[in-house]
């Protein structure tokens, strides 16, 4: 057996394998949005019903203090005002081409919170797409990066 039986074999598999994850890392952002949006709906609720724009600012600093997400746009429908944060994320230890092949997309969910039948406030939190990359730097994806680096010419 040589290399030309070897390789079409390794690269099938790799590509299983890091679909495989891609959807698993895919499915785990799309749920950790999700729940921290269900999180910051009950932790701002009591500082929405009493309109307390400093409370309710710094909780949104608390939650996304070090978060995985790009943006978080919160707006108080009692007065129209926005609290917006932006969070610029560069992924280290990551090749550039690896990043710029745009494997996860953006994931943006959007909630109006409430309490009983009043309407608080609307959220809207995006996830950084490039987050769930810093996982593809452990078993199976590392093959990936091993067998680009295989094929690569040396530096």
């Amino acid at each position: 057996m040589d290399v030309g039986d070897i390789l079409p074999a390794y690269s099938r598999s790799d590509r299983v394998e890091l679909n495989t994850t891609r959807n698993f890392l895919l499915t785990q952002q799309t749920a950790e949005v999700n729940n921290t949006i269900n999180s910051m709906g009950l932790a701002l609720a009591p500082y929405l019903e009493q309109d307390d724009k400093v409370a309710t600012e710094s909780v949104i600093n608390a939650l996304f203090d070090g978060g995985f997400y790009q943006e978080v746009r919160l707006k108080m429908l009692s007065d129209g005002s926005e609290i917006v944060r932006e969070y610029p994320i560069t992924v280290e230890g990551v090749p550039d081409w690896y990043t710029s092949l745009d494997l996860f997309p953006v994931i943006t969910e959007e909630r109006t919170f409430t309490s009983g039948w009043l309407q608080l406030a609307e959220v809207k939190v995006v996830s950084h797409p490039v987050m769930p990359t810093r996982k593809c730097g452990d078993p199976p994806c590392n093959w990936g990066f091993g067998l680009a680096s295989c094929l690569s010419p040396p530096c």
